[in-house]
């Protein structure tokens, strides 16, 4: 699952966390504000 949310007070970041609900991991770290998310496929 990817979500957007805030951590520590910092503006929003992009996140991941599995299915389980375990180990959120920040995609995202920079002075703007991400929002968002979204899945695209790849083009070879």
């Amino acid at each position: 699952l990817v979500f957007e949310g805030q951590s520590d007070g910092e503006n929003k970041d992009i996140f991941f966390i599995t299915a389980a609900g375990e180990q959120r991991t920040r995609l995202t770290k920079d002075p703007g504000v991400d929002f968002d998310p979204a899945w695209r496929p790849v083009s070879p």
